[in-house]
């Protein structure tokens, strides 16, 4: 069993890219209950006049992971969302809350008993709306992330793992109300890096 907070570092915050640096399930299988708040910067991909817009998006939810032979893994995650928004007047004070959905793919080589190399590729669908004097924004935001990490494990239960990530973000915003149309945004940064400590407090499970 998994229990993770998700802390991303750098340009970009992946949610999901940490999640996938913990390795293959050991029994063959694992579960994971997480946590992840992220600060993303989206961009208008058309258009002129369209300044930055700082988006915090939390996700709650949980993960299931099976391994299919020794070097890789695939998963489903999936959970409740709740962002908010600033830089855009139209959904200035709202507060979007849905759900997503993601598979994730992951593959690991041991380099020796201490070091090994990672590599975790996730792809998460995101829907969330709000309603706010009759006018409704509703989101619906692509996201795919890659990550390759090093892990290192200091002792029998503390290991570090650090790497480059990098995302690719598309959302089509969908107003209805006193404003009505459709704006398409992209992640204004794709590239960062990612890292943490992981604890483990008993076979498999880990923090």
């Amino acid at each position: 069993m998994l229990f993770g907070l998700s802390l991303c570092l750098g340009a970009v915050q992946a949610a999901g890219a940490v999640d996938l640096s913990v390795g293959l399930p050991r029994s063959g299988m694992a579960a994971d209950l997480h946590f992840a708040r992220d600060e993303i910067m989206l961009r208008a991909r058309e258009g002129a006049g369209q300044g930055g817009i700082e988006t915090r998006l939390s996700r709650l939810g949980i993960a299931y992971a099976e391994s299919f032979g020794p070097w890789l893994s695939m998963g489903l995650a999936g959970g409740y969302l709740s962002a908010t928004q600033t830089g855009q007047e139209l959904t200035g004070g709202m507060r979007f809350s849905g759900n997503y959905a993601g598979i994730d793919l992951h593959t690991g080589v041991p380099v020796n008993e201490r070091f090994r190399l990672d590599l975790g590729a996730r792809f998460t669908y995101h829907w969330m709306d709000d309603t706010r004097d009759g006018q409704k924004v509703q989101l619906d935001w692509a996201q795919v992330d890659i990550a390759a990490t090093a892990r290192l494990a200091l002792n029998g239960w503390v290991s570090l793992y650090a790497g480059p990530v990098h995302s690719t973000i598309r959302v089509d915003q969908r107003a209805r109300g006193t404003t009505v149309g459709t704006t398409e945004f992209e992640g204004r940064e794709t590239g960062g890096w990612l890292g943490g400590v992981l604890l483990e407090v008993d076979h498999g499970g880990w923090v």
